[in-house]
Parts: C-alpha cells; structure tokens; sequence
C-alpha cells in the first residue's frame, strides 16, 4: 500500500527524503570535495594541493614522483623493476631471460663427429 503524505507517491522501496540536499538515492548520493562534487568512488583527497584519485595518489621518493605500482629503489646498481631485480653477487644485474649462457662448448667426443664422413 502506498501512502501520499503531501509528497509524490512512491513506493517504499523508492521513497527519498529530502533534508535540505539534493535528491538522490543513497547508493548515488554525491559529497563535495572543496567544492567540486564526485560520487564516492571518485572522492578525492588532496596530497599537497594537488587532487589525485586514491588510485592514482603519488607519493614521492627522492624528489622523483612515480606511481606506486612504478616505484623503483635505486642501491648503487642498475634500475630494474622488482619483477626483474636480480643479485648475482659479481656486481652485474641480468633479468632469469637476458642470462647469458657461456659461449664455449665442450667438444663432443669423435663419436659424434657428424661433421666428417
């Protein structure tokens, strides 16, 4: 049953009230950030005067700024994402697919010569 209190008839799943705001059911209702407005998902903070989604927010190392999923640390050796971060102990940082293999061959006894007939 539906019941008209001075107001458009809604049913009590879609009735809004309206406290001096707009009107927007509670999964839309939208806050204002220093004045502009965004839904939740997209409130933003701001990180030094400058606005950034939390996604995007970017923090700086070293005066250098990179977003997290980017930041790299730098200790005395070449820069290589963590994925591909490597310590040999020689002091030369290779990725697993950029290893060399060593370029002389044990020689194969006569047996598996097949380069003489």
């Amino acid at each position: 049953m539906i019941s008209t209190c001075s107001d458009p008839a809604y049913p009590p799943a879609l009735r809004i009230s309206t406290v001096s705001a707009p009107v927007c059911p509670p999964a839309l209702r939208i806050s204002t950030v220093s004045g502009h407005v965004y839904p939740p998902a997209l409130r933003m903070s701001t990180v030094s005067g400058s606005v950034y989604p939390p996604a995007l927010r970017i923090s700086t190392v070293s005066g250098h700024v990179y977003p997290p999923a980017l930041r790299i640390s730098t200790v005395s050796a070449p820069v290589c994402p963590p994925a591909l971060r490597i310590s040999n102990g020689s002091g030369s940082v290779y990725p697993p697919a950029l290893r060399m293999i060593p370029l002389h061959r044990p020689r194969l006894p006569a047996s598996f010569d097949t380069t003489s007939d």
